[in-house]
Parts: structure tokens; C-alpha cells; sequence
């Protein structure tokens, strides 16, 4: 303390003294789940009511329900005062993460690509987690680590992982919190092995001729099936689906073990027909005779075949003889065979009529089957010398009982092509 006079001369007078404050130790209130363990005190010691009554409370001891806990002790000089100070212990429950039944993390792999990985949403589990935890202060997340879910980092809400943990927190204490790991099972779906086909058809009477049973590849003991139509009506419920019409057809299968579906496999079954068949032949009498088919019919995958020889893709031969030929289309899709005859028109460019039954007579036989077709014959100076019929046996090379020499004669013959009257002129040698 120090004082002046304020006079001439100026006194003035100066005193100290030490002041002794004594405080006991003080503590925050602290909110904990299940229990609290009093810490070491430096001043004061541990009572359960206030100015050092009730119960004194050791160092150490386990609180375990909330309440006020006090800190008193008398100061260590005279005269002597009191020192005090109080904090609040609110225990609350801890949180717990309940376990999950495997049917609720046990999923079906249904992204398409029936790897056994598919994204899994965690969320979907928190009612089961949180139990009966029903008041806003409990919450619930989800981590890949026990690591990552000590620290709260890089939570997750849906996954691809097999193995996750969840940690429920109690939002009043950020140290009260309970790990659970939960584990997830991927099952992959069934694998059926459809295929598509074809239906034989009469597409000018519509009808069918050929159903086409699609297979699924699976048993019926172990699985259910759906056969869909292009409008999503079930028309199936068999290891195998009958087909009786063209179209798109959707097959899922499910496994009765797992209830696990197969991602929707769409197959198409195709209509085809045997061949509906015309044909051109280049110009009659003409040396190198092609025939040309013309197949035509729903499908349309044909091949060809001429007098029983191999089957070949183009609808063209080429040379053809002169004579009747046999030509067969085959539908490439099963579907059936149409046959047909073919006539090339030709005419033999000489005879040998000298007894050896050979060659020994001249005709056109490739249009025998025309019986009003006549072929005239002349000699080289324009006159007749004979009337035939394909028909018939042919010309001897004769004339009224006598050989005829060695020359050049000419024909004509009147026969039909394609219900048209046609006439064709030319020669041929007689040799003897």
C-alpha cells in the first residue's frame, strides 16, 4: 500500500502483505456411456454431497449412474477456509450395433454382369442395426476398416465389398460408440443357354408345319422358368418352350435354392419354308445351255442341286445337256425340299445310220413329251424329205426305201415353250 502527503516537502509512506487464495481442483461436467472412473485430484477430495457431506468418494472409484459430484478440503493455514467446486457425471447408455440375419445381407447378383460383385445398399440396414436405439441421438454408419471406422473417415453408404462394419454412435458422448462387422453374400443367378430356331411355315395357306422347342439348357428339379412373347404375356413355364410362331421370346429362370432370377434373355425364332420354284433356260438349240432357278419363299436360304449331283449356293448351271433335268432346292433352315424338272432343248449335230445301233437314227428325243411338235427335214436344195415326230423313232436317213449320201440337211421344227408356239431352224450332218 503506498500514500503521499501532497506537500512542501512532499511525505509519503509504503506497507505490503501476502494474501493466500486456496481453491480446490476443478473439473467440466463430463457426459459418458456405462461408467466414469474419478481421476486424481492435486487440492480437495471426492464427496457425494456438498461442504464435505455424505459420502467421500475415492480416487478411482466407478460412477455409474449420473449425478453431482463434489470437491471439497479446508485450506492448510489459519485461519482456515473452505475451498469447494462441483461437476456433473451424466452416464448414458452405450450405443450397440445389433447384428444383421444373413437373409437381409444375402443378395442376388443383378447388375448384368453375374460376376458375384454387385453394389449393395448399406442404408437399407439401419433399422436392423439400430434395434430398439429409437431417439434421435442414436445414428448409424458404415466403413470398409475397423481403422476407418475408429477414426469416422470415408463412411459409406452402399458397396461393392464383401466384409463392412458399422459403427452406431450416441451423438451426446463422441466416445461412446459400438463396431459390428457385417458381411455380405453375393449369389450369382442361374446361366440358362437358350437358342433360337426356326418354324417351317406355309406363309400362302399360314400355317405351320414345324414347331421349334427351345431349350433353356436347366432342369426343371432345380428351377422355375418364365417363356415370354414379344408382348410380355407368359406363354411358358417348362424346362422347354414349344414354339409355334416367329417372334421374340424372353426366357428368366430362377433358382429354388437361391430365388435368385437370371437377367432376361431375349431369342428370336425365324420362320422359313421350303421354295417356291421357277426357272429360265437360255435360248433353246443354243451350244452352252445355262438354267437359272428363281427360289422364292420366307427364309430365303436356299441351295441347289442339279440330277442328284452335290448341292451348290448359286441357282445357276452352266452347260447343261440337252434332255430332262431333276433340279432340287433345299431350304438351308430344314424346312423341306422342292423338286422340279428342267428341259433344255438341243438338237444331235449329226448321225452315223450304218447298223451299229449307234447313233443310227436322227431326232430331237428332248421334246418327246410333246406329242403335237413336228420336225420337217430337208435336203440341201429345200426339199422334204421327211416328217417326224419327237416321239417317234426318228429319221433313218432314208428315202422311199433308199440311202440317203453323206450331206448336209436342214430341219425345222414347230413345238411350245411356255404354252408359246416356237419355230427353229438349222442343220445337221448325216455321216456314213
Amino acid at each position: 500500500m503506498y500514500a503521499e502527503t501532497a506537500t512542501t516537502p512532499n511525505c509519503f509512506d509504503e506497507k505490503s502483505f501476502k494474501a493466500t487464495i486456496f481453491n480446490v481442483d476443478e473439473l467440466s461436467n463430463i457426459t459418458t456411456c456405462e461408467n466414469y472412473i474419478l481421476p486424481d485430484l492435486n487440492v480437495g477430495a471426492y464427496y457425494s454431497g456438498p461442504s464435505g457431506t455424505g459420502l467421500r468418494l475415492a480416487i478411482g472409484e466407478l460412477i455409474t449412474n449420473s449425478r453431482t459430484i463434489y470437491i471439497y478440503a479446508p485450506s492448510p493455514f489459519n485461519p482456515v477456509c473452505y475451498g469447494e467446486s462441483s461437476f456433473v457425471v451424466t452416464i448414458i447408455p452405450k450405443p450397440v450395433a445389433y447384428p444383421v440375419p444373413n437373409g437381409l445381407t444375402t443378395v442376388c447378383d443383378e447388375d448384368g454382369e453375374n460376376d458375384g460383385i454387385t453394389n449393395f445398399d448399406l442404408t437399407k440396414l439401419n433399422t436392423t442395426v439400430l434395434g430398439t436405439q429409437k431417439t434421435t441421438e442414436f445414428s448409424v454408419k458404415y466403413y470398409a476398416t475397423p481403422e476407418d471406422a475408429a477414426a469416422e473417415r470415408n463412411g459409406l453408404t452402399e458397396t461393392n465389398l464383401t466384409l463392412v462394419y458399422a459403427r452406431v454412435n450416441n451423438s451426446l458422448a463422441k466416445s461412446c460408440y459400438d463396431l459390428r462387422n457385417i458381411s455380405i453374400t453375393v449369389i450369382k443367378a442361374p446361366i440358362p443357354y437358350p437358342k433360337g430356331g426356326i418354324v417351317c411355315i406355309d406363309s400362302k395357306t399360314n400355317s405351320l408345319l414345324k414347331s421349334y422347342t427351345i431349350p433353356s439348357g436347366l432342369d426343371n428339379i432345380n428351377h422355375t422358368f418364365k417363356w415370354l412373347d414379344a408382348s410380355g404375356k407368359i406363354v411358358g413355364t417348362d424346362s422347354t418352350y414349344e414354339a409355334k410362331l416367329p417372334g421374340n421370346y424372353t426366357l428368366i429362370t430362377t433358382s429354388k435354392k437361391t430365388g435368385c432370377s437370371s437377367f432376361p434373355i431375349v431369342l428370336e425364332v425365324s420362320p422359313s419354308e421350303a421354295a417356291k420354284v421357277s426357272y429360265t433356260v437360255s435360248e433353246d438349240f443354243s451350244d452352252n445351255q445355262n438354267i437359272t432357278i428363281d427360289a422364292q419363299g420366307v427364309g430365303g436360304f436356299y441351295e441347289y442341286q442339279l440330277n442328284f449331283g452335290s448341292f451348290q449356293e448359286e441357282p445357276i448351271f452352266e452347260n447343261v445337256a440337252t434332255g430332262i433335268h431333276t433340279v432340287t432346292v433345299t431350304d438351308k433352315n430344314g424346312c423341306g425340299n422342292t423338286t422340279i424338272q428342267v428341259l433344255t432343248v438341243n438338237y444331235p449335230k449329226y448321225f452315223t445310220p450304218n447298223g451299229d445301233g449307234v447313233n443310227d437314227t436322227w431326232n430331237i428325243a428332248s421334246l418327246n413329251g410333246q406329242s403335237d411338235a413336228i420336225i420337217k427335214i430337208f435336203d440341201r436344195y429345200g426339199k422334204m424329205i421327211r416328217e417326224i415326230k419327237p416321239s417317234d423313232s426318228g429319221w433313218d436317213g432314208t428315202f422311199s426305201g433308199q440311202n440317203m449320201p453323206s450331206s448336209d440337211y436342214w430341219f425345222t421344227i414347230f413345238y411350245k415353250k411356255d404354252s408359246n408356239a416356237k419355230e427353229f431352224k438349222s442343220h445337221f450332218a448325216l455321216k456314213r
